[in-house]
């Protein structure tokens, strides 16, 4: 993609892949990375979008992804819910009532 196709899409879009990254995210710093990450991958493509509508649903669905696996990186996950709970007792404890 060249200079000046590339630049009136990426103001163009910049705040939407923003907002949406945001609202998965609910991190600005992830939802920064992700915008940048977003139109590094639109500079790159050499793929020929047919509308105004094209670049919009292309550009959404490369946002949504990129969130899903920001989301499921190791690095954002600080620990599970099970281990932060007790072990079991190794023996249940049992009533002395007869």
């Amino acid at each position: 993609m060249t200079d000046q196709q590339f630049t009136p899409l990426a103001q163009r879009y910049m705040d939407t892949i923003f907002r949406l990254a945001f609202h998965y995210t609910k991190s600005q710093a992830e939802a920064d990375d992700i915008t940048q990450e977003v139109l590094l991958k639109l500079y790159r493509t050499d793929k020929q979008f047919e509308s105004e509508a094209h670049v919009k649903h292309w550009l959404l669905r490369v946002t949504i992804n990129a969130c899903k696996k920001a989301l499921l990186s190791p690095w954002r996950r600080t620990g599970s819910p099970w281990r932060t709970t007790p072990p079991p007792s190794p023996s249940p404890v049992r009533s002395t009532a007869r």
